[in-house]
């Protein structure tokens, strides 16, 4: 795979900055090349295309929460063969450093870095992938919702366990009518937690109340 479409960030603005060109993805022999299926647009992903993100540099390849089928596998890799369906987590780590030792390879700073910014992301035909960022999505999962498990899911499920709440606590969560906020509600429901759901306008909260996910 030399070529590619993809939506590539020429500039820091508004949406007009992402522009139509065609790159090409060059994966290592220890990396796979994954065909995007899906890739969300999140909150984070305004903020960098204003320029807020000091490692983006553009032009570059946006978006980080993508889910696809692989396409092509490096001869170092293992675990994974073309056609096996993935999402991917936002960062690609290094898998040697103390935090990744440790299981904590979100906090690692020496990988490649978190797509949309240090490495190409999913706003194209497809996105080069380690091994240690890739899951495997289960029969029954299909792309779209797996695009949305590492970030909008992922996020949120990831403080709740933080928090070591107990079934009956009661957690505020701020920001709550986002696409992190609205996901960790419903979490927290699942968890049989009381939740106390924090937005700015009544227009959010009645957005809220309708989805029927607060208490």
């Amino acid at each position: 795979m030399n070529q590619m479409l993809a939506m590539v960030l020429t500039r820091f603005g508004g949406p007009a900055v992402l522009e139509c060109h065609t790159v090409g993805p060059v994966p290592r022999v220890d990396q796979m090349l994954v065909r995007v299926a899906a890739c969300g647009v999140c909150g984070h992903d305004l903020l960098n295309r204003q320029g807020h993100f000091p490692e983006t540099k553009p032009p570059c390849v946006m978006g980080h929460e993508i889910a696809g089928t692989v396409e092509t596998v490096g001869e170092l890799v293992s675990g994974f063969t073309p056609g096996d369906r993935v999402a991917l987590t936002q960062r690609v780590s290094c898998g040697v450093c103390p935090a990744c030792r440790a299981g904590r390879d979100n906090l690692c700073r020496n990988g490649p870095n978190f797509y949309g910014e240090g490495i190409s992301g999913g706003y194209g035909e497809f996105v080069v992938a380690s091994p240690r960022n890739a899951v495997p999505l289960p029969t029954g999962t299909d792309l779209y919702t797996g695009a949305t498990l590492s970030c909008a899911l992922g996020t949120g499920w990831h403080a709740l366990g933080r928090a070591r709440l107990t079934a009956g606590d009661t957690v505020v969560v701020t920001a709550a009518s986002g696409g992190v906020g609205l996901h960790t509600l419903l979490l927290a429901r699942f968890l049989g937690l009381r939740v106390i759901a924090v937005t700015t306008s009544e227009r959010k909260a009645d957005m809220l109340l309708e989805a029927r996910i607060t208490s």
